[in-house]
């Protein structure tokens, strides 16, 4: 617990490992308090990995700047231009980029319809747009939803279908959430693509299994 008795550490010790996460944020937070000059930084960011591109946000929930990558992560102010997260991956803001555990992102305009069309003409479009798709798809379930995220993805997959691993993706995350009728359509729509996809089908038996004992 922390000086306030709220939770900051949560470890759970098994026989084959041990595991241990750090508090990131709760429905009984403090409402926070955001400086006027922060408005202008709660953008889209690009950045490189290599040789993909991918997408990651900065916006305000409750008073907090957060950063939103593969999930939401609240950032702790520790000077002007200087933040942590939870776990300590240290974020510097600077003028039209940021750093974000040492790689440099450029702020970025994104452009869906621009994106489907890039794929559609690109020779190589899954192996380069990959991180994209994937990058966007969890922008937009934080920001919009699980029905514009899962749009994305349909739209994705219409123009080409090795895109479809992305149905797994989310429904894994939404599965680990709880969010069991969201998973399942997830795993359904992948299964209309792959009817053999077994991790598709485990993952919709256990989905009844827990449906039907909680």
């Amino acid at each position: 617990l922390d000086e306030e008795s709220n939770p900051s550490t949560l470890k759970i010790e098994h026989p084959k490992c041990v595991f241990v996460a750090k508090y990131n944020d709760g429905p009984n937070d403090k409402q926070g308090l955001i400086k006027k000059e922060l408005d202008e930084v709660i953008v889209y960011y690009e950045y490189q990995l290599y040789g993909r591109s991918y997408y990651l946000a900065l916006t305000v929930i409750n008073g907090y700047l957060y950063l939103v990558l593969e999930s939401c992560l609240k950032l702790h102010p520790y000077n002007k231009n200087t933040y942590f997260t939870a776990n300590g991956e240290i974020l510097i803001l600077e003028e039209n980029k940021l750093i974000y555990r040492n790689i440099p992102t450029s702020k970025a305009k994104i452009n869906k319809e621009q994106i489907f069309e890039e794929i559609k003409k690109e020779h190589c479009k899954y192996d380069y747009y990959a991180g994209v798709v994937w990058s966007l798809m969890n922008i937009l379930y934080t920001f919009e939803g699980f029905d514009k995220a899962l749009n994305f993805i349909n739209q994705v997959v219409e123009i080409d279908n090795e895109f479809k691993e992305n149905y797994s993706i989310l429904g894994r995350k939404l599965y680990a959430h709880g969010q069991l009728d969201e998973s399942s359509r997830c795993f359904s729509k992948l299964l209309v693509l792959e009817p053999n996809n077994k991790s598709a089908q485990e993952f919709l038996r256990n989905i009844r299994i827990r449906k039907k004992f909680f």
